[in-house]
């Protein structure tokens, strides 16, 4: 299925003005969307879950969801007593609802939110930005301690 018309199951405001490969993951096919209207500019990722390394992605999407839920609403809670705007990518749900779309080949695709300020590096640059990796990883650490594996 041609990208643009994958990209019309979803519900994405704006028009579509491109969609290309990005990063370099290894797992997933994973391309950034970039959507406009007159007033704003919406960047999304949609991915190919890869069916064989994740088998039933119906599972990864129900535990997807179960996570951003769950940090959402802790960030919500913790907002104006952070130290910064703590973001987390949300799903973005089909025309039909879903979490997911299932194309005519049985593949599984995906869309998600892309926080407009981060950006994805395969190695630490330098100290700085491995100590502030770390201290993102902990408090991510922080957002998920509670959060119940066996629901």
């Amino acid at each position: 299925m041609e990208l643009s018309l994958l990209m019309r199951e979803f519900e994405v405001s704006g028009r579509l003005v491109t969609i290309n490969p990005t990063g370099n993951g290894n797992v997933n096919d994973t391309f950034l969307g970039i959507f406009r209207n007159t007033f704003a500019e919406e960047q999304v990722i949609l991915q190919r879950v890869n069916r064989h390394v994740f088998p039933q992605p119906e599972a990864i999407m129900r535990n997807l969801h179960r996570l951003t839920a769950h940090v959402h609403a802790k960030l919500e809670a913790e907002a104006d007593q952070a130290d910064r705007v703590w973001q987390m990518p949300r799903i973005v749900r089909t025309r039909a609802g879903n979490d997911y779309f299932l194309d005519e080949n049985g593949d599984t695709w995906r869309v998600i939110t892309k926080i407009a300020s981060a950006t994805a590096f395969d190695e630490a640059q330098n100290a700085e930005h491995a100590a502030e990796c770390g201290a993102v990883l902990g408090h991510f650490h922080w957002l998920v301690s509670d959060l119940d594996p066996a629901a």
